[in-house]
């Protein structure tokens, strides 16, 4: 989040505090197109999140981020480029949801999935998020990070 311009205060607040996150995919009824729905709580907060799986660029307002552009995909393994999001998913895995973003300064890229780990299915996320703006080249000070979701169906 530092990369990302958050500041120090709510980076502690919200490394410390639990979150729930619950996911909705749908199909919309007037485009036909497949969205991801996802409600994050935490510190009392809850945002929700509205994402077109059609990898068409959206601008969006975050409360943390600030103002983001996002587009989003259901995408098979292999058409995705960065190397540091391909790692262990789990076995039969053959899509994956990819987020590109690209905030004031930084740009993301995230693999959403499951991975088994120590025989349990967890929602995973993987994300590289790096100063500057272009998509394609990952700089040797890209951050990497991997969230954890328990998965209740």
């Amino acid at each position: 989040m530092a990369v990302q311009g958050v500041n120090i205060l709510l980076r502690t607040a919200l490394s410390r505090a639990p979150i729930s996150l619950s996911l909705e995919q749908i199909r919309d009824s007037d485009t036909g197109v497949e969205k991801i729905i996802t409600k994050q709580s935490t510190i009392g907060r809850t945002m929700t999140e509205e994402r077109a799986l059609d990898w068409v660029e959206a601008a969006t307002s975050h409360v943390v981020f600030g103002d983001v552009k996002t587009k989003n995909r259901i995408c098979a393994v292999h058409e995705i480029e960065n190397e540091l999001l391909l790692n262990n998913w789990e076995d039969g895995t053959e899509e994956l949801i990819e987020v590109q973003s690209l905030g004031a300064g930084w740009t993301s890229w995230q693999a959403w999935g499951f991975e088994v780990i120590d025989g349990k299915r967890y929602h995973v996320r993987r994300v590289v998020v790096q100063k500057g703006t272009e998509f394609g080249h990952v700089t040797p000070e890209a951050v990497t990070v991997k969230m954890v979701y328990d998965w209740v169906e």
